[in-house]
């Protein structure tokens, strides 16, 4: 029976922690990070804006010069590495990769100036990682056609010899097809939020030593002078946690989207890779038939006219 109690005494405690934390919960509430998230948005908006207008004035003949130049061999960096580890296919998506580096690297090193950093909020990351996995189900889809549904299902295959075509038979669904799809998006988010978050806990920490030693109560007492002149030594640490730790974690989240979105364009399914194959060399095929086509109707008509 106390074994009952208790069971029955967490579970209501549980229930009414959650019904407080939602009851706590404000989406419109105006936060600090709004702020940083608006101003980074602009800085991102404002440097595409720049380089824009500094190619529209460029001379074809020469190369970009002083700032332009070094957003021009940014984005050369990006495209290489988006061809090298998705091929040359999806060299479009470069846009996107690039400007998914700097939001989360601007993030980080926003807090050097006094802004809040929106990647301690699991919101933000999340987000982050929610669009890295419509992104793979879109590349899955737009690539894989219907096999990426498989993977939902349990089935099995029927086989006509005569005509060497497979019929699938669904018969119950997969559950872990799904969470092949969520637990991505859970590591890359919970991934980012944690180191980040560990880095402002050791600034933080790093930051109470003075009070801790100058002060008779650190709890309540605000922080006076000394820790002004301890900031100072704060620097290197600043430089390794918000800059060199920022721009690791935001090439880390970048290349952890590519290999995603590049599982997500391979067809697992060997029967039908091999169809698509066949049809893209027969399309491939066809088109080639057609250019010879025209090449000798033109011939035709230049020989008329000479």
């Amino acid at each position: 029976m106390k074994l009952l109690h208790n069971a029955d005494f967490l579970v209501t405690r549980t229930n009414n922690l959650a019904a407080s934390a939602f009851a706590a919960w404000n989406p419109l509430q105006y936060t600090s990070e709004i702020t940083s998230i608006v101003l980074i948005t602009l800085i991102i908006a404002g440097i595409a804006i720049y380089y824009h207008s500094a190619i529209k004035k460029l001379n074809p003949k020469e190369p970009p010069k002083g700032f332009a130049f070094l957003i021009f061999l940014f984005i050369s960096t990006f495209k290489s590495l988006t061809i090298d580890v998705m091929g040359k296919e999806f060299v479009k998506l470069t846009p996107y990769f690039l400007t998914l580096f700097i939001y989360i690297f601007l993030s980080n090193i926003i807090s050097v100036i006094g802004f809040a950093n929106p990647t301690q909020l699991t919101t933000v990351t999340f987000e982050l990682g929610l669009n890295t996995v419509i992104g793979s189900v879109i590349l899955g889809i737009k690539y894989q056609k219907w096999s990426y549904l498989n993977r939902f299902v349990f089935k099995f295959y029927i086989h006509n010899k005569k005509t060497k075509k497979r019929y699938i038979i669904p018969y119950c669904f997969n559950p872990m097809g799904v969470v092949d799809i969520i637990t991505p998006w859970i590591s890359i988010s919970l991934r980012l939020w944690a180191n980040i978050t560990a880095g402002s806990i050791i600034l933080g920490l790093f930051y109470s030593i003075p009070m801790a030693l100058f002060s008779d109560n650190p709890v309540y007492n605000t922080p006076g002078p000394e820790i002004i002149l301890f900031s100072f030594f704060a620097i290197p640490l600043h430089l390794f946690l918000d800059w060199l730790v920022g721009f690791i974690q935001s090439f880390v989240f970048v290349i952890l989207t590519m290999c995603y979105w590049n599982t997500a364009t391979e067809i697992e399914d060997e029967y039908y890779a091999e169809k698509l194959k066949r049809k893209k060399e027969l399309k491939a095929l066809k088109k080639a038939n057609l250019i010879s086509s025209n090449s000798s109707v033109d011939l035709v008509n230049v020989g008329n006219l000479e």
